[in-house]
């Protein structure tokens, strides 16, 4: 049988592996005493993927700052245009509608930031997996865990929709319910592929197919003008009627007449 010495004393190669074997095992137990005693557990340690996705804002109040508060008012439809058009256009509406996001954000920022990156982080996994399956390069657990993957995307998505609700309900506390109604109708609208078009026309609730229908008279309008040609006598009638509804003419007026001054009220507010 082998043997070597260690400190002075005879070992065979059985012995020294059991001593090893002791030596690991005493090391780990450490390890692991230490870090239930000193620190998080594993499950509250935020991964390297999901921390490189959070906002700015991700550490609530003390790492909050104006770009983030910027961006998330646009992101719920409380920026100056669908404030204006909605019939938010004095100073202290825009100011009480900013100031109430801001102090939402101040208490809630570090949950919405944690909820965002679970969505992204979740958006991401299915997305790989989704593109290895349609390669057809998955295996039979790859497809088991590609119907997991979608349903855990589809929870995060429905966490971020609701802490974006809560952003959104914290900014129209307080407006009348006209406003309200015509603040959801745009942020409802922009939500879906008719976000490009003119916000006048998305202060109410409309079907697709009428959205529709009024995008593909906008864009022939927009064509004939840019090549100096005649617009259809259908499609004139169709926007002279859109533009005569009484919503979208006074949020047209609106528009007209104070987004300019809605504009410099709303970033002023939104400086820190």
């Amino acid at each position: 049988m082998q043997r070597f010495f260690r400190s002075g004393h005879l070992v065979t190669v059985p012995a020294a592996v059991a001593l090893l074997v002791v030596l690991v095992a005493a090391a780990v137990h450490s390890a692991s005493s230490r870090l239930s005693s000193s620190g998080p557990s594993p499950k509250s340690i935020p991964s390297a993927a999901a921390l490189s996705l959070r906002p700015a804002w991700a550490g609530g109040a003390l790492a909050f700052t104006e770009p983030a508060l910027d961006s998330t008012l646009r992101r719920v439809a409380l920026d100056p245009s669908a404030l204006t058009a909605a019939g938010v256009t004095s100073q202290l509406g825009v100011e009480a509608v900013v100031g109430a996001v801001r102090t939402h954000l101040t208490e809630h920022g570090t949950a919405l930031s944690v909820v965002e990156a679970d969505w992204r982080a979740s958006k991401a996994q299915y997305a790989a997996l989704d593109r290895l399956v349609r390669r057809g390069k998955g295996t039979e657990q790859d497809l088991i865990d590609l119907a997991a993957a979608r349903s855990e995307m589809n929870s995060d998505r429905s966490s971020l929709d609701s802490a974006l609700d809560g952003v959104f309900d914290a900014g129209v506390d307080g407006l009348t319910a006209e406003v309200i109604t015509r603040l959801t109708a745009i942020r409802a609208h922009r939500a879906t592929v008719f976000r490009e078009l003119p916000v006048q026309h998305l202060v109410e609730s409309r079907t697709d197919s009428d959205l529709v229908t009024l995008r593909d008279a906008l864009d022939e309008e927009r064509i004939c003008a840019k090549w100096n040609e005649q617009v259809s006598g259908n499609t004139t009638t169709l926007l002279s009627n859109e533009r005569a509804r009484t919503e979208v003419a006074q949020a047209s007026s609106r528009l007209d007449s104070s987004l300019a001054s809605v504009e410099t009220y709303w970033d002023a507010a939104v400086e820190p």
